[in-house]
C-alpha cells in the first residue's frame, strides 16, 4: 500500500499477523494492556500525543510520520522520548 498515516501503518502491520486493532491513534492508545517504557517488547504499540508507532527494540520504534513521508525508524530519546505517553500490548 502507499500513503500511510501513523495509525493506518500500525493497523496494517498488525493485520498481517491476524491482530485487529482500532484504526485511529486514539483508539489504539487504549487497546490491549498498558506497558511501561521500561517493559516495552518488540511489537508493542508506542503512544504519543496524536501519534502511534511500533516498538522494534533497542529504544527505537517504526512509524509513518505522516502521509506522503516514508516509514522510518526513530529513537525513543530526544523529541519522541519527551512525548512518550505509554506502550500498549495488543498481543500475548
Amino acid at each position: 500500500p502507499s500513503g500511510f498515516d501513523c495509525s493506518g501503518f500500525t493497523s496494517y502491520v498488525y493485520r498481517q499477523y491476524g491482530i485487529s486493532i482500532p484504526r485511529t491513534s486514539g483508539g489504539q492508545a487504549s487497546v490491549g494492556g498498558y506497558v511501561s517504557r521500561s517493559d516495552l517488547r518488540a511489537g508493542d504499540l508506542v503512544v504519543f500525543p496524536g501519534h502511534v508507532g511500533i516498538y522494534v527494540g533497542g529504544n527505537s520504534f517504526i512509524h509513518s510520520p505522516r502521509p506522503g513521508k516514508d516509514v522510518q525508524i526513530s529513537s525513543l530519546t530526544g523529541y519522541w522520548g519527551s512525548r512518550f505517553i505509554s506502550g500498549r500490548r495488543a498481543f500475548q
